[in-house]
């Protein structure tokens, strides 16, 4: 095998755990491995389906053999795999209190491309697909969160009302709870929070499983409580720095992942919808031309 990732030899990478279980492996496993292995920039730029039609294996097979190597499966693999290629914010990128406007804007340019690129990278486009299916098919969409993901929340409802989806929006927790609990299999319920461990939107989100509603979670940590809870998580960049001056990007990433549904869910809605849609550019149009 010929590694293009230079990692070390005690590190955690997928690449070490290749090299580790390599002679168990059967002859398609070791396929898969070799692959890998020659083009880690692929485990970034595709979904579980297109890279393993370019391999020449199947999806499943491709989720066992990410399992053999210890991880739940493809998409946690490649948010690995993007927090070890990535790295944080460069030191020459930090701000610091000397930096002019000028200075400030080129670095703020720098790190908010790097953010939503990797998270764009980072999110799983299977698990995008499925959640515009479920948006599309939903009788009601609830939305939470709580703090400074409720300005991303609101995006996402506006959104939703864009494409004539009916939605809701929800971070007061005594109303939260009691719509949460009128909701029904055919629902969705969508949580935002960046660190994935809010209690208000977790409190939220177990509610409206136990209903048996379609749960989706929007957060940057792929193992926090939240990822765990849903069954569809979509995780964006973990890299942002702990610092006010850096809140904002976490913002740009949850709407960059809200742009990608909506985009997605335009690409494959009914055509009632579509009617919904051009009415609403319609009425926008008209507004701004007041």
């Amino acid at each position: 095998m010929h590694d293009r990732l230079e990692f070390p030899d005690n590190d955690d990478s997928y690449l070490s755990r290749i090299r580790a279980k390599y002679d168990t492996f059967s002859k398609s496993q070791k396929q898969i491995a070799r692959y890998l292995s020659d083009h880690p920039e692929v485990i970034l730029t595709h979904s579980i389906t297109s890279l393993s039609k370019k391999i020449g294996t199947t999806p499943p097979s491709m989720t066992r053999f990410c399992q053999l190597i210890h991880y739940k499966g493809f998409a946690d693999l490649k948010f690995c795999v993007e927090k070890q290629i990535s790295t944080p914010f460069a030191e020459n990128l930090e701000i610091s209190l000397t930096d002019s406007v000028d200075t400030i804007k080129n670095k703020l340019i720098a790190m908010d491309t790097q953010a939503i690129t990797d998270t764009l990278l980072l999110v799983d486009d299977a698990r995008i697909r499925r959640a515009a299916k479920a948006i599309c098919s939903a009788n009601n969409v609830f939305i939470y969160a709580d703090g400074n993901n409720s300005a991303s929340a609101s995006y996402a409802y506006h959104a939703l009302l864009q494409l004539g989806i009916s939605a809701n929006l929800f971070s007061d927790y005594c109303l939260g709870k009691m719509a949460a609990a009128g909701l029904k299999e055919n629902d969705v319920a969508i949580g935002i929070t960046f660190s994935g461990s809010s209690s208000t939107v977790l409190d939220f989100m177990e509610r409206a499983i136990e209903q048996g509603a379609v749960s989706i979670g929007i957060t940057a940590f792929a193992n926090s409580s939240l990822v765990k809870m849903v069954s569809i998580p979509l995780c964006y960049s973990a890299h942002i720095g702990d610092d006010l001056r850096y809140l904002h990007i976490a913002r740009m990433c949850e709407i960059a992942i809200i742009g990608l549904l909506q985009s997605t869910l335009i690409n494959i809605a009914p055509k009632h919808m579509h009617e919904n849609m051009t009415r609403s550019s319609k009425a926008i149009a008209s507004f701004r031309q007041r």
